[in-house]
């Protein structure tokens, strides 16, 4: 999962590793929170709202490094945990 605001933002080389390993195992989920227009593949929103859907596919005993904003990270914690 990753997420950023814009596209414009978009690190080409974050992209590139995305779709290098795509595979019927991995799962990618991007996200935009506050652009009009998105890209192929690209969801509005925020990370969180992802979540259930990535839990859903990896299973329920996943490991998860989050980073980022410590306000996101906190509350995927607990939507994490809630899960």
């Amino acid at each position: 999962m990753f997420g950023e605001r814009y596209a414009s933002e978009l690190i080409p080389e974050v992209q590139n590793i995305f779709y290098a390993t795509a595979s019927d195992r991995i799962k990618h989920l991007f996200f935009l929170s506050k652009e009009t227009s998105f890209p192929e593949d690209y969801r509005q929103g925020h990370i969180q709202d992802g979540l259930e859907e990535a839990v859903q596919f990896l299973g329920m005993k996943t490991s998860c490094f989050v980073c980022g904003n410590p306000i996101m990270v906190n509350d995927i914690v607990v939507r994490l945990q809630a899960l």
